[in-house]
């Protein structure tokens, strides 16, 4: 997973490499969790573990960097969410990066999720077992 270990690479880079490569990873991401999804309703089992194991990593690495800006700046979780929900706070081209990019992976999960009830629960692997989830809130999607 080419784009899985770009998106790990970029939370290495200084704050000023992140600013230039912002809409790279914003990219690479798009580029994730359309080939999660198609994992997800279409590999292996093997496959579906790893992809598993991957967005698992993922979710703990954007946790931690989260937490890391919560103690650097003393911001409640309610005002992180809130500061990356204000255009102002970023420049335009990154504004319209990261808009772009949350369109995208929302399209991407309700299609996800239409894909999976359509196949009314199986996949090429065998059943595919649901778990209940909270619905995707357009204005929450970076959960920390």
């Amino acid at each position: 997973m080419k784009e899985f270990e770009k998106i790990m690479e970029f939370f290495s880079l200084s704050p000023k490499e992140r600013d230039v490569k912002l809409k790279d990873v914003f990219e690479e991401s798009i580029e994730y969790f359309e080939r999660f999804r198609h994992v997800m309703v279409n590999g292996s089992s093997e496959e579906k573990q790893q992809a598993l194991e991957e967005i698992g990593r993922l979710k703990d690495k954007v946790q931690d960097e989260s937490k890391k800006i919560q103690e650097k700046t003393g911001m409640s979780d309610e005002d992180l969410k809130q500061f990356v929900q204000d255009p102002k706070h970023f420049q335009q081209g990154q504004w319209d990066a990261l808009q772009d990019a949350k369109g995208k992976i929302a399209d991407g999960v309700e299609t996800f999720r239409k894909e999976i009830k359509g196949g009314e629960g199986e996949s090429s692997s065998g059943p595919v077992k649901k778990k209940k989830s909270k619905g995707m809130k357009k204005n929450k999607w970076i959960q920390s």
